[in-house]
């Protein structure tokens, strides 16, 4: 399958269409800016330099509807419904944020990351559904690494959950007992 591009008006660059920033979302249709996600950020950067008064006004009335449950509710709906429709992009972007905040190398591209249909490790379906054993997550190889091209591969929440502290001895140590320690009758 084709992924489609777009040409951003920014930065004269062809993105996918994933890349580019969402303008109107509909149950039948999805709506796409005219340039890229990291241009649009870099617009909202300055336009809130530009405009600090609004800018606070906007906050302020942003409090006051995060305190409504409702709109609590429609927003967490909406981020659930943008993870399991746009997952590549859902799964750049934390990285992306987690390679910032841990000072992490980061110099991956959408194209980078690839789904499969099923976890390599634990052979279960991938799709998504908010922190399930089955979501597809980001996996460093090397850990010793960021999140840089050939270091990342696409597996499952549960089979990153249980590689996460575990040395390659320690994993090997693990699947060799954890058979007998299973069989084992307490």
């Amino acid at each position: 399958m084709e992924i489609e591009k777009k040409v951003c008006i920014k930065c004269n660059q062809e993105k996918n269409l994933f890349e580019m920033a969402i303008q109107k979302r509909s149950t039948h249709s999805i709506m796409y800016r005219n340039v890229c996600l990291d241009c649009r950020n870099e617009q909202t950067k300055l336009w809130k330099l530009k405009h600090p008064e609004a800018c606070k006004n906007f906050q302020n009335k942003e409090k006051e509807k995060k305190k409504d449950e409702s709109y609590q509710k429609k927003i967490s709906d909406r981020a659930i419904e943008i993870r399991r429709d746009f997952p590549e992009r859902t799964l750049l972007y934390a990285a992306k944020q987690r390679a910032k905040e841990k000072g992490f190398e980061f110099n991956l591209e959408m194209s980078d990351i690839i789904i499969p249909k099923v976890c390599p490790i634990l052979k279960i379906k991938l799709y998504y559904c908010n922190c399930c054993k089955n979501t597809p997550t980001l996996d460093r190889v090397d850990n010793e690494k960021g999140y840089v091209k050939g270091n990342i591969r696409v597996i499952s929440y549960l089979a990153n959950t249980m590689k996460n502290n575990a040395t390659y001895e320690e994993l090997m140590l693990f699947a060799k007992n954890i058979k007998a320690y299973l069989n084992k009758k307490i």
